[in-house]
């Protein structure tokens, strides 16, 4: 059962060719019988790592050294379907509607001039 579910905005910044960019990911917190409490990411709707993993590669100079840095977080509250809250009752229709898509990178580059 999903305990938590979050945004959380990082900032990334390459110690090598200096390129900086900000990316949103979704946070959903689970835990286990046991007691451990575990994160699954996603960014853009694919599941990744943690952004603070030592895995992350520059995408303009391909090498390794990336800096994250927690910009922000935002909770969303997880719906209790047994709660009084408002709630609508949503048809296939209404879900595959399509909107443009909102921008989650923003891309810098070294003395803050967009690329």
């Amino acid at each position: 059962m999903i305990t938590e579910i979050a945004v959380e905005r990082y900032a990334f910044s390459c110690i090598h060719c200096g390129r900086a960019w900000t990316a949103d990911y979704d946070v959903q917190y689970i835990p286990e019988n046991d007691g451990s409490l575990w994160a699954f990411y996603h960014h853009e709707g694919q599941a990744t790592e943690n952004p603070r993993a030592d895995l992350l590669v520059c995408p303009d100079c391909g090498r390794s050294g990336v800096q994250p840095r927690l910009l922000s977080r935002r909770e969303i509250p997880v719906a209790d379907p047994s709660s009084t809250q408002p709630r609508n009752l949503v048809t296939t229709e209404d879900r595959n509607l399509s909107a443009p898509r909102q921008p989650t990178e923003q891309l810098t580059r070294p003395g803050g001039a967009e690329p």
